[in-house]
């Protein structure tokens, strides 16, 4: 895309260089790059009007992107919304999917009403329409992150397994998988597998910066440092959100409105945990790195974990086996039999698990085992 703006640069012509524009500034947008995104977008997209070009509303993702997640134009899904319904009617798939992806996006991010099951579901469709497996998969990890965060995990898992199977099919499914690993370490956290989903975000992480993905990249990163907090490593947790806050600032990149209570609920457990100095040397440490510090920190730098408080690896060895043989159907004397103890030690591993794993009686623990295997 690169050189076919240049090229269309060299010949002149409105037509070239307004295709070449939107086309470059939309994989701008996608790569983190606001203001070339932005001064593509708008000058390509002004000149495929005034040549009444079938892809003069391509460039409008681009542009929403830009102007939306970067807070420069709070009426970003507004106007995206309507140029929709233009593009709808004229039949302009490829900007239906890329426009639609960018609409999604912003609602998940909380910059519009919030409606995000429209925008994901219809990219989704004109993604496959176009032939963006990839894209299609990158919706259903939208999906996933939404319903994680009304409370539906299990559904979520679905969306991200559906969108591992479908982008590993496709030409670039480097590229796809990332932000679907990424979604999937959210879902991972949220069902209380602190260990499982740190492994998973260390590999969307890793997937992510091999893209070239630095939007995402950022938020691997905060997810990384959230479960630093919840694992007992406050410093490292404080360095990482240090660090991806020096980096959003560099890509002007603000915390979306949806993600602020959140990001400061993750980094207050950590913040307590330290000392005034401690704090203090620690977000210095993390503003000072690059993102590629923060990586290169976030992959190599890892803390010393505890053994986390809830969630399937909270569970000690003689507590698994307990969970284990309660989901066969024994009940607490042939427990107590099978382990050589007493019904008591039964009844307090079974009454600490129930805990940890959130679930209040034997029926529920069962259905929860059934579920993870």
């Amino acid at each position: 895309f690169a050189e076919a703006a240049t090229e269309a640069d060299l010949t002149g012509a409105p037509f070239g260089i307004g295709r070449s524009s939107v086309m470059f500034g939309h994989m701008q947008a996608t790569f983190g790059r606001f203001g070339p995104a932005r001064q593509l977008s708008s000058t390509g997209r002004r000149l495929l009007v005034e040549c009444d070009d079938e892809l003069r509303n391509f460039g409008i993702g681009g542009q929403a992107l830009a102007d939306g997640l970067t807070g420069w134009d709070p009426d970003a899904v507004a106007w995206l919304r309507t140029t929709l319904e233009e593009a709808r009617r004229d039949h302009h798939w490829f900007a239906l999917a890329w426009g639609e992806w960018a609409l999604a996006l912003l609602e998940t991010k909380g910059y519009g009403s919030g409606d995000w099951r429209q925008p994901v579901a219809e990219a989704e469709t004109f993604m496959r329409a176009v032939t963006f497996g990839w894209g299609a998969a990158w919706e259903k990890a939208l999906a996933a992150e939404n319903l994680v965060v009304e409370g539906d995990p299990a559904a979520a898992r679905i969306a991200c397994e559906e969108a591992l199977a479908e982008v590993e099919a496709h030409t670039y499914a480097e590229f796809g998988r990332g932000p679907v690993e990424l979604a999937l370490a959210r879902v991972d956290r949220a069902q209380g597998d602190l260990v499982t989903a740190e492994d998973t975000a260390h590999r969307a992480l890793a997937t992510l910066t091999a893209a070239g993905l630095a939007l995402q990249q950022v938020e691997a990163i905060e997810l990384l440092a959230a479960l630093a907090a919840q694992q007992a490593s406050p410093a490292e947790a404080v360095r990482l959100f240090a660090a991806a806050s020096t980096a959003r600032a560099e890509l002007t990149f603000p915390v979306p409105p949806a993600e602020v209570a959140r990001r400061a609920a993750d980094l207050e457990p950590a913040r307590r945990a330290l000392s005034a100095e401690e704090l203090t040397a620690a977000e210095s440490e993390g503003r000072a790195m690059s993102l590629g510090e923060a990586t290169t920190y976030a992959s190599r730098g890892r803390g010393p974990r505890k053994r986390p408080t809830t969630g399937w690896h909270s569970l000690t060895p003689t507590e698994a086996e307990v969970v284990a043989l309660v989901a066969e159907g024994l009940t607490n004397p042939a427990i107590a039999a099978k382990m050589f103890v007493s019904r008591e030690t039964v009844k307090s591993h079974l009454s600490n698990s129930l805990a940890k794993l959130g679930v209040s009686n034997r029926t529920e623990l069962a259905t929860l085992v059934a579920r993870r295997s």
